[in-house]
C-alpha cells in the first residue's frame, strides 16, 4: 500500500436541516461564523452564502429581533419602577450568561458576557460621573457652573 503525500479534500456531505438551524442558533447569538462552522462541521464559505441568500446574517435581522424577548419570569426579576441605567443592564446581562451557560448554549453566554463587561466599564464611568458632579456641587468655584439636574445615579449609590 503506498501514501499519498498529497491531503486529499473531505467527501462533500450534506447537513441535515438540524445542524443548519442550530448553526443559525450559534450564529444569531453571538458566534463569529470559524467557530460556529467549527462546532457544527460546516464550510465556511458555504456558511456564509446559505446565511447571505437565507437572510440571516446579523445585517439582515432588524433592530432586536436577535434574542427572543424576555417572558414575565424573566421580568419579574428587573424593578421596572426605577430607571434603568448599565449597573441594572449589566446585572441583566451576567443572569442571561448564567442562565445560558447553565443550558449549554455556551455561544449564547458568551454573547451575553461580551455585553456584560461592555455594561460594566460604562456602569463604572456613571459612577465616576456621579462622584465627579457630588464633587464640582460641593466646591464653590464651580458650583454655579453644575446642570441643576445631576447624572443618572447607578443603583449601587444608594
Amino acid at each position: 500500500m503506498t501514501h499519498d503525500p498529497i491531503p486529499r479534500p473531505a467527501p462533500h456531505t450534506r447537513r441535515s436541516a438540524e445542524t443548519w438551524a442550530a448553526a443559525r442558533a450559534d450564529y444569531l447569538a453571538g458566534g463569529t461564523a470559524a467557530e460556529v462552522c467549527e462546532r457544527h462541521g460546516l464550510s465556511v464559505s458555504t456558511f456564509r452564502w446559505r446565511a447571505r441568500t437565507e437572510g440571516w446574517r446579523l445585517a439582515d435581522q432588524p433592530h432586536g429581533a436577535v434574542f427572543e424577548p424576555f417572558g414575565e419570569e424573566e421580568l419579574a426579576f428587573h424593578d421596572t419602577s426605577l430607571p434603568c441605567n448599565a449597573a441594572d443592564m449589566a446585572r441583566l446581562a451576567w443572569s442571561n450568561a448564567s442562565r445560558a451557560m447553565r443550558d449549554g448554549r455556551l455561544i449564547e453566554a458568551r454573547g451575553w458576557t461580551r455585553l456584560h463587561n461592555d455594561l460594566t466599564l460604562l456602569a463604572d464611568k456613571d459612577r465616576s460621573t456621579v462622584r465627579m458632579h457630588r464633587h464640582w456641587t460641593q466646591e464653590p468655584e464651580t458650583a454655579h457652573r453644575v446642570p441643576l439636574t445631576p447624572p443618572l445615579r447607578p443603583m449601587e449609590e444608594d
